[in-house]
């Protein structure tokens, strides 16, 4: 058996870290998206209440309170 110097193995971490990096950045945007979906339905949740609750015209209510809100 001979013996392998460390020089041979050099740069083989690489590969990883930067898998290690593009798996990360994935999770970061999906963590993202997710957010952006969840705020979208709280709002429209919110305005959906909004509307149950107050009186006049439903939409009109659930209109002006989603308005501010993106």
């Amino acid at each position: 058996m001979s013996y392998r110097s460390r020089r041979d193995d050099r740069g083989q971490i690489l590969p990883l870290v930067l898998l290690l990096i593009a798996l990360g950045a994935g999770l970061a945007v999906l963590v993202g998206e997710f957010e952006a979906v969840a705020v979208e339905r709280a709002t429209a949740d919110a305005a959906a209440l909004a509307a149950a609750t107050e009186r006049g015209d439903g939409r009109t209510v659930a209109r002006e309170f989603a308005a501010p809100n993106g």
